[in-house]
């Protein structure tokens, strides 16, 4: 019997089906879904979980893909990019304004390759090479001008060499020049002052720590030494002796032998130098000269037993340029005016009372200082402070 007409194509059809489902067919490619999703998030949208990987948020995968910011004016701020969780690749940082600020290279979590940093107008900051984590090879840094201001070598993260660049040498060399020619010319009159003011520092120095404060007295140089002469007296209360000394044009000048004489004289008398103050109040040069003046006020508390002197005086300091040295040298010293306050007898003022802090109240101690001002037997509070005792 004969075909109908439609039942051919029927059969072609049927067939072709039959072999899309045989058990010969290939089957179908694995599922994606265990696959690593590439990404593109925000910072926020990272976490850092116990393993030290990445993940995005509520993902059991850890992440991969490219992690993008924005600066609040819309321009683009860093891309990051991660692989299996980890930093891979080159993270890029910019400037607001557009302008790039760093970048970095990484493999698999670590900084291998070249990695750099920019200053904010486009000159390179720092410029370094990494292996596995660590610096390996040079190191460079630059300052925002473009000077080139550092340079080591790494091997392994160990530091093998360091060394100031050329460039960098000659700046130093220029500005210490420039700092020279400063000092010789505008700041001429400061630097000189500094100078011979640390003559007498040095001198307080030694007088503090010498057991026979004499000797620092005795031994400092200088050409000739004039003192001044009384010129008036008076007598204040608790027997204080306030007398002015002032220097007359006849005075005669002591040298260095005599004065060492003189010191000694006043040593053999018994007294003792107890401390001193000195200080520069006044230098200037003479004009047209490199020789200079200056002034200096000092206070010396002397003792002999039961007398006790306060001097406190002005003493004009002469500085000579001498040929062939650097520094200025002293030379004439003239003790212009001095006054001297003298009491013998016992201290007018003993201790009364000593407060330990423990026992004082909640910490807090009150001295108050009092005296019959009007001789009416009643004490006059004079002072009262307080502070807190520690």
């Amino acid at each position: 019997m004969k075909k109908p007409p439609f039942i051919q194509p029927l059969c072609v059809v049927i067939l072709a089906l039959g072999l899309g489902c045989s058990r010969d067919s290939k089957p179908a490619g694995p599922s994606t879904a265990n696959k690593h999703t590439q990404h593109i998030a925000l910072d926020s949208d990272l976490e850092k979980r116990p393993d030290g990987l990445h993940y995005f948020k509520q993902d059991t995968v850890p992440f991969s893909g490219l992690v993008k910011s924005t600066h609040t004016n819309g321009s683009r701020w860093m891309e990051k990019p991660y692989k299996d969780g980890n930093p891979h690749g080159k993270w890029l940082e910019w400037y607001p304004e557009g302008k790039q600020k760093t970048a970095l290279s990484f493999v698999s979590g670590k900084r291998d390759g070249e990695c750099s940093s920019w200053h904010p107008n486009g000159k390179l900051r720092w410029r370094a090479t990494y292996r596995e984590g660590q610096p390996d090879g040079n190191w460079d840094e630059w300052e925002p001008d473009g000077l080139h201001v550092g340079h080591r070598e790494f091997e392994a993260g160990r530091l093998v060499k360091e060394a100031l660049p050329e460039e960098l040498q000659q700046r130093i060399q220029t500005v210490v020049q420039e700092r020279k020619e400063l000092d010789q010319t505008v700041w001429k009159e400061e630097t000189a002052a500094q100078q011979v003011e640390a003559v007498f520092t040095d001198l307080w120095d030694e007088l503090r720590g010498a057991k026979d404060k004499f000797a620092p007295l005795a031994e400092f140089g200088f050409s000739s030494l004039a003192l001044p002469e009384p010129q008036s007296k008076r007598t204040l209360e608790w027997n204080i002796i306030d007398r002015h000394l002032k220097l007359s044009a006849d005075a005669k000048p002591m040298n260095p032998a005599e004065w060492k004489t003189w010191l000694a004289a006043r040593k053999a008398e018994g007294w003792e130098l107890i401390e001193s103050e000195w200080h520069q109040e006044t230098f200037a040069f003479r004009e047209g000269s490199d020789d200079a003046d200056s002034l200096f006020r000092f206070t010396i508390h002397a003792q002999n037993e039961t007398r006790r002197v306060i001097l406190r005086g002005e003493l004009k300091v002469e500085w000579l340029k001498v040929e062939g040295a650097q520094d200025l040298h002293v030379g004439k010293l003239t003790v212009d005016s001095l006054r001297v306050l003298e009491r013998t007898g016992a201290p007018p003022f003993v201790p009364k009372l000593k407060i330990e802090p423990a026992r004082a109240r909640a910490g807090y101690v009150a001295p108050t200082l009092v005296k019959d001002l009007n001789g009416d037997g009643r004490p006059d509070i004079i002072h009262q402070n307080g502070w807190f005792a520690q």
